[in-house]
């Protein structure tokens, strides 16, 4: 009993030791140190107007706590989410603190102008009730005339706080919308309107028509109040605060007098609004030039006619010519007459008034003499977008008659116009056009036979597209799928390896190399072929593509990039209408072996004595992981990029600098080691050489001084569409190989 005892009062003296060491053990918080994270990379590029969702994490001590959001310049706005709304171009560093815990990231803000579509509003903060204009600019077309109402605006986010009315943007609720524009195929930079509430006090906001006007041309005011039950407009008032010589206002209209800018500034009783400054130009200095010819093709001793209009049409100053490239083929002769001389070949000619250089136009001089029997003329394109061109060619028999062919409409002239051997399209409807030498027709060109037709995918959100998604059916379908940022091909996952195909043919050891080219009769299609010549996928032009095997094949057929890539190696996910989908980089690949030696050399690639201009594209995997400079990650999660190790490197021009088109001068490889080693495409679904470089060749990876790289493996030209059953043939051959050992009786059969 006494035992017991004892070790029932041994076991209450070390409960009563151990108990406050376990409840100090409990109530410790041995987690890691307390943290504040943002989850983006620094730094980070936005354009005006555009937004940003800002993401981070902290310790679990700090989630219930106030996060607060800071940004030390007005280039950019930031709310109390993290959402950032570029306002100006600069330079800010946005900070999130939480108690005493802080992160920061660096902030660039960047000038629209570098998009080829460039979108841009009045204003980006208004109130429920306002309206403001959009304006769009389409940077490539700078030499033409383009009305307004060519430009399609869509609001790809927030359309329950806004209406749009053509380009005219009314707020309807307190929120974020996010608009672009569109012409033809060609897609704007996205925009970022923020609609605030009307609050209870009035503010005045004055905005104007147009910020530039001529000597004698109006602008008109407009001040929006932000009470709507208080918006009497007839005790507004405008007044020039600033420079009364160079215009004058009656109502709310301003009228430009002289040379100058004018402050103006817009009163209701004792409340002023902003004040906006307005331009004034000279209507008789020449802002723009658009020069034309007669005729863009001539035969020696031929001469045509230059044809430059000034804008405005108002403006003075003497319009002279000037040949910048090919003086030989051609002459100025009087004050606007070109003559070809002898000799075949291609001169530019530009119009100047003082500073002022119009577009650039071609003139082709042609050799031959005497009208042809019979000419024949082709367009690269049956199918052409609004916005988009399609280019003429043609040949003449007998090959030694006159080739100064002009180019006329049969109907269709109010759809397109024509410079050159191009023709521009403006308007959705048939073209018909033909080629006419002397008094010799070619046959007819039918461009957009039928319309078009409407967008099956004006009204689809990005949600439900992507909830049923099937490939693109045709290349009209593909085309209206990029206008709102849509894919067209595969978008399941891509690893970092390629897939190969179980059978992919060789003689003499070689790989084979597919040398066909499969296109539909408009070009717009690539027919994409296995190792036995049967078509196994359709790539369009124009349409959106990821996945290894489909932009390999793109830019093997077109020479160019799908319409999802930009040429850049940083973009916002955020600001583009593609999203996850949107990849990087189309840039010159220079195959430097001296600074990177663990490099191998690509076939005739320039700065290592070949002549072939070579560029890289990003492909975007799921990660790559062999090298530890680009840690696994997925190239694009919709909020940022990653881009990996994973690179497509493929011949772009050749050493006239000339767009290299025919399949088999061109070289497609694939890397996924960072250019450390190397598979050549073959031009057929799966179909992939075999590695060469410097980790095949038993090198460290990346390294500048225990390198390897083996050469490039040589391949064989073979066209598989004329020779299916050989490949059969060939592969029942391997399978029995593989199986039987009789080979006097697979000789028999092979």
């Amino acid at each position: 009993m006494n035992k017991i005892k004892k070790f029932l009062k041994l076991r209450l003296k070390i409960f009563i030791i151990i108990f406050p060491i376990v409840f100090l053990l409990v109530s410790c918080d041995f987690s890691s140190q307390n943290y504040v994270r943002i989850l983006q990379d620094s730094p980070i590029e936005i354009s005006i107007g555009s937004s940003f969702q800002l993401d981070y994490e902290c310790s679990s001590n700090l989630k219930e706590k106030e996060s607060i959001w800071q940004s030390n310049s007005e280039c950019i706005q930031v709310d109390e989410s993290g959402l950032i709304i570029a306002k100006d171009v600069g330079r800010a560093i946005v900070t999130l603190k939480i108690d005493n815990y802080s992160d920061s990231i660096d902030v660039h803000v960047i000038d629209t102008s570098i998009y080829e579509l460039e979108l841009s509003a009045s204003k980006y903060d208004i109130y429920i009730g306002e309206s403001i204009k959009l304006n769009c600019r389409l940077n490539s077309f700078e030499d033409q005339d383009i009305n307004d109402n060519v430009f399609n605006y869509q609001i790809t986010y927030g359309r329950e706080y806004a209406d749009l009315n053509s380009d005219i943007l009314i707020g309807k609720g307190a929120g974020i919308v996010k608009i672009i524009a569109t012409y033809g195929n060609i897609i704007s930079n996205e925009i970022v309107i923020t609609i605030h509430e009307r609050t209870s006090e009035e503010v005045l906001t004055l905005s104007a028509s147009k910020y530039e006007i001529y000597v004698g041309e109006v602008s008109e005011l407009t001040c929006d109040i932000s009470i709507v039950s208080n918006s009497d407009m007839q005790d507004i008032i405008y007044e020039i605060i600033d420079g009364a010589n160079s215009a004058s206002i009656y109502d709310n209209l301003v009228t430009g007098l002289s040379v100058g800018q004018v402050n103006i500034v817009a009163k209701k009783g004792d409340l002023n609004s902003n004040i906006i400054t307005i331009r004034v130009i000279d209507a008789l200095i020449t802002q723009k030039i658009e020069l034309r010819a007669s005729k863009y093709y001539l035969s020696s001793g031929e001469s045509a006619m230059l044809i430059a209009t000034k804008y405005p049409e108002s403006a003075t100053g003497k319009i002279t010519y000037e040949i910048t490239k090919g003086k030989y083929y051609i002459s100025l002769s009087g004050t606007n007459q070109i003559i070809a001389n002898s000799g075949g070949g291609i001169a530019t000619i530009v119009a100047k008034c003082g500073d002022i250089v119009s577009n650039e136009i071609e003139i082709t001089t042609v050799k031959g003499s005497g009208n042809p029997t019979n000419i024949s003329l082709t367009s690269n394109k049956q199918i052409c977008g609004v916005g988009d061109f399609a280019t003429l060619d043609y040949a003449v028999t007998p090959v030694s008659a006159a080739k100064n062919i002009e180019f006329i409409f049969n109907f269709g002239e109010k759809n397109a116009y024509i410079i050159g051997n191009k023709i521009y399209i403006t308007n959705d409807g048939p073209i018909c056009i033909v080629g006419k030498i002397g008094n010799v027709y070619s046959n007819e060109i039918l461009i957009n036979e039928t319309s078009i037709g409407d967008d099956p995918y004006k009204d689809i959100t990005e949600q439900e597209f992507y909830s049923n998604y099937s490939l693109a059916n045709n290349y009209i379908d593909a085309y209206y799928r990029s206008l709102h940022g849509f894919m067209s091909g595969s978008i399941e996952p891509q690893k970092q390896e390629p897939t190969l195909s179980k059978y992919r043919p060789k003689e003499n050891g070689l790989y084979l190399r597919n040398s066909s080219a499969n296109y539909s009769a408009d070009g717009n299609t690539y027919y994409v072929i296995d190792s036995y010549g049967n078509i196994v996928n359709e790539i369009y032009k124009g349409g959106g593509y990821v996945t290894l095997e489909e932009v390999a094949s793109y830019i093997f057929a077109f020479g160019e990039v799908p319409a999802n890539y930009t040429e850049r190696k940083t973009a916002d996910p955020n600001t583009s209408i593609w999203g996850k989908y949107l990849r990087l980089n189309n840039t010159y690949f220079s195959g430097d072996t001296i600074q990177y030696p663990y490099e191998p050399v690509l076939p005739n690639i320039r700065g290592c004595g070949g002549e072939l201009y070579y560029y890289e594209v990003d492909i975007g995997t799921t990660g790559t992981n062999c090298d530890p400079k680009y840690p696994p990650a997925n190239y694009n999660n919709g909020y940022s990029i990653s881009r990996g190790a994973a690179r497509i490197v493929y011949t772009r021009y050749d050493a006239n600098g000339d767009k290299i088109m025919d399949v088999n001068e061109k070289y497609l490889f694939y890397t996924y080691n960072h250019y450390n080693d190397f598979q050549e495409y073959l031009n057929y679904q799966g179909g992939w050489g075999e590695m060469f470089g410097n980790i095949t060749g038993g090198g460290e990876i990346s390294s500048s001084t225990n390198y390897n790289p083996t050469s490039y493996v040589q391949v064989i030209f073979k066209n598989f569409t004329d020779n299916s059953s050989y490949h059969m043939n060939v592969e029942y051959c391997y399978a029995l190989l593989t199986q039987i050992k009789r080979k006097e009786f697979l000789f028999g059969l092979c």
